[in-house]
């Protein structure tokens, strides 16, 4: 396991990892040095559009391509993950306009889900926004394909800082009210251009787009069993973009707010790490899996490279969570940093277990899984039941995430039994042969 420890960590993946790593920590660093600036010139109404802004478009963007941005990095050919490429960019689209009618449907019978009416501008910030998120996945998908890490860094700093500055700006203008939403999507739209000039020959938007239908048609049918991506996201990003809407519900507008900040400090590096951390051993095991090698020794290799910082780390933010937030924040923000130890808790058992998770693709395993999400989606009445008995916000949290961490145990569990039999069927065809 040393031996395999010390391979992973040199040579082009060590590479890798160092830019995508290098991205999420200056991205971070960003995002602290703003967040206080921000919440000082935006009243709580802004904050609640912004968070209803980033609920759809995180769910929105993570489905909007049907799941075939996933194919992009896994297909066996080169010519084929060209195709699958453009067949999510033509499909993008739709899925945001779809997107935004759900949206639509959910304000008109629970209007104060999203924190304001869902006027025209709300609606097409809703769609810019999935659409941005939706680009940004796909076109980081194909830079992965082709080990173009240092663009996929440099998105992530642009994720935080572009936006950002755009909020601050907007802050001072007419739009001041609606600042916070307009500024995010048109620094999301701004990082997707940026990416885009990184883009190699064959995906470029004008090459992808003008590929025939013939050929598009023909990979969205081989891969067709990557749609089932789609309701596993809507159940796996539910899992994180809705609890501070039942934390408000249950506890009130003060524990919600708390618990926002949270998120934000905790679940914004999260995703970033977790974007960063499965992009190498995605495609790692896809090359594995298809040059017919054992997957179980690289995935063990893998989760104890990544175990290792993250259980660190999340001691350091145990320690640190309630001085720093205080220090940042002021007084009447402390009692954020209790959510943050349980969020950084979870936290780490997504990045623990991402290497594993990431089979999940790898081997086709998405429509098994897909019951394992249904089950464990329920996991978020534990809010407000705890809520309706009487319980803190705290105590209702802590359970949420004790649900979610043994969902990951299960998930790991279902996973690494998989690759177990791949493993055990590639010996007995050795042994035969």
């Amino acid at each position: 396991m040393v031996r395999r420890l010390l391979t992973a960590l040199k040579g082009e993946e060590a590479r890798a990892w160092g830019w995508l790593l290098s991205g999420s920590v200056i991205a971070q660093v960003l995002l602290l040095a703003t967040l206080p600036i921000l919440s000082r010139l935006y009243a709580p109404s802004a904050w609640g559009q912004l968070a209803a802004l980033l609920t759809v478009s995180i769910v929105g963007g993570a489905v909007s391509s049907f799941g075939f941005d996933s194919a992009v990095v896994v297909a066996r050919s080169e010519r084929s993950a060209r195709s699958i490429y453009a067949a999510s960019l033509w499909l993008s689209p739709i899925g945001a306009l779809l997107c935004v009618g759900v949206v639509a449907i959910i304000a008109a019978y629970f209007p104060g889900a999203l924190g304001g009416p869902l006027d025209i501008g709300f609606a097409t910030a809703c769609f810019i926004g999935v659409l941005a998120q939706t680009h940004f996945n796909i076109l980081s998908a194909a830079l992965s394909r082709q080990k173009r890490y240092g663009p996929i860094a440099a998105s992530k700093v642009n994720q935080t800082l572009l936006p950002n500055v755009a909020q601050i700006a907007l802050a001072f203008s007419i739009w001041s009210p609606m600042g916070l939403v307009f500024g995010r999507i048109a620094g999301m739209a701004a990082m997707v251009a940026v990416l885009c000039l990184a883009l190699p020959s064959g995906y470029r938007p004008g090459d992808a787009l003008s590929q025939r239908p013939r050929l598009l048609l023909a990979a969205v049918r081989r891969h067709l069993d990557f749609v089932w991506m789609v309701p596993r996201q809507l159940l796996v990003r539910s899992a994180t973009a809705f609890p501070p809407l039942l934390v408000v519900g249950g506890f009130g507008a003060h524990a919600g707010g708390l618990f926002l900040l949270a998120q934000r400090l905790v679940d914004r590096p999260g995703m970033l790490l977790s974007d960063a951390l499965m992009r190498i051993p995605l495609r790692r095991f896809a090359e594995i899996e298809r040059a017919g090698r054992p997957l179980l020794p690289p995935v063990a290799a893998y989760t104890g490279l990544i175990a290792i910082p993250v259980v660190a780390a999340t001691g350091l933010i145990a320690l640190a969570a309630h001085p720093l937030i205080s220090f940042l924040f002021g007084e009447r923000w402390s009692p954020a940093a209790d959510f943050v130890v349980a969020l950084a808790v979870w936290a780490s058992a997504r990045l623990i277990a991402l290497p594993i998770t990431s089979l999940i693709i790898v081997l086709h395993l998405q429509k098994p899984m897909l019951i394992i999400d249904a089950i464990f989606a329920w996991r978020l009445l534990a809010i407000p039941v705890l809520a309706a008995v009487g319980r803190t916000a705290l105590e209702a949290v802590l359970a949420f995430v004790l649900l979610s961490v043994l969902y990951h145990l299960v998930t790991a569990a279902i996973v690494v039994g998989a690759a177990r039999a791949h493993d055990r069927t590639l010996l007995m065809e050795e042994r035969i042969s």
